[in-house]
């Protein structure tokens, strides 16, 4: 009769440990950059003077769009016309922003991670904000709903975010290596997505984005 023997523990190098502890403090701050940087741009461009609102004269006619592709990243989207893309920002290349007449932003986040699937990514994001506010949650979820983009799993949902003192709506998809993480955020004197112009056009958008072969740089 065989008897199973354990295996004898590793002994790794100090220097082995040590860079394995790096490299988990490295994705903890990647990751946590990635969700202040986008409320730090919220700040920023409510200090910027934001177009005038577009005048209500009752009309529900569809506005006209003008379509977005990034070859750079492999998606295409339509928004309204009168939307503005904003200059980028060359420390977040992966970010696409958007802004509506009434001040409000709609962005495209995609990053790099090995991840396979949006509810996986977002186990792995959720940790890292339950402390991200000096030790306190950075967010709260409001509610979240797993639904289809572009042929994609994706996860949907509305969140609060607790520093910034904002309600956004949000989309998260993984495609491949890719996160793609998609937000409508409020006007400069809103705190809710869903009174803002991308909040309220964010369901079609989603719906409509597509997916392409990545274009090499």
């Amino acid at each position: 009769m065989f008897r199973h023997i354990d295996p004898a523990p590793v002994d790794r190098p100090d220097w082995y440990n040590m860079v394995m502890k790096f490299s988990r403090i490295l994705n903890v701050i990647f990751a946590l950059c990635l969700f202040l940087g986008a409320a730090g741009y919220y700040f920023w461009q409510r200090g910027r003077e934001t177009l005038p609102p577009p005048a209500d004269n009752g009309s529900t006619v569809t506005p006209s769009v003008q379509p977005y592709r990034n070859g750079s990243y492999g998606y295409g989207i339509m928004v309204p016309a009168s939307w503005r893309q904003s200059e980028p920002v060359p420390e977040f290349p992966g970010r696409t922003v958007f802004q509506a007449p009434d001040g409000s932003t709609f962005e495209i986040t995609v990053t790099e991670g090995s991840f396979i699937s949006p509810e996986q990514f977002l186990l792995d994001s959720d940790r890292i904000s339950r402390t991200a506010y000096e030790g306190q949650p950075a967010k709260r979820i409001l509610n979240s709903e797993a639904t289809v983009a572009g042929g994609l799993k994706t996860v949907r949902r509305d969140e609060e975010w607790l520093a910034a003192g904002l309600t956004v709506k949000a989309a998260y998809i993984v495609r491949d290596s890719l996160v793609y993480t998609i937000v409508a955020l409020p006007a400069a004197d809103r705190t809710q997505a869903a009174e803002s112009e991308t909040g309220k056009y964010f369901s079609d958008i989603l719906s409509g984005v597509t997916f392409t072969d990545i274009s090499p740089p």
